[in-house]
């Protein structure tokens, strides 16, 4: 279970770091030229971009993960573990170094990342 969670991380990561934000290429709120200088910024901006949140897209895959293997013994950590990835995305928005999409997006990337290994974990060790 512990090789299937880091494996859901190192999934997601790549997905939101690897393939879509150097594709994508869009600058964070905080250094975007246009309004760079209205953002309040509540941390270091940080290099790298924007789109998606790898902070969203990874707290919401290793959250969806564990709601869908786990979900059915522990029913009330289930949800605590989906408010905590929304609350983790929406740090991201308030501290200046992600737009509402970018976090959006990446809530919704981990989810679907986290629902599919958890599947997978599910089908290779016929959890009931």
């Amino acid at each position: 279970m512990v090789l299937f969670a880091l494996l859901t991380i190192g999934v997601s990561d790549t997905v939101s770091s690897q393939w879509i934000k150097k594709n994508v290429k869009r600058p964070r709120p905080c250094s975007d030229a246009l309004i760079g200088h209205e953002v309040v910024l509540r941390i270091k901006c940080g290099g790298g971009y924007s789109f998606t949140s790898s902070h969203a897209t990874n707290h919401a895959a290793i959250a969806l993960f564990l709601f869908f293997t786990f979900g059915h013994e522990r029913r009330l950590w289930r949800y605590l573990l989906v408010v905590w990835a929304i609350t983790i995305g929406i740090a991201q928005i308030y501290v200046g170094v992600h737009y509402p999409l970018d976090v959006g997006a990446g809530l919704i990337i981990g989810s679907l990342i986290g629902w599919m290994m958890s599947l997978t974990f599910q089908r290779l060790f016929k959890l009931e």
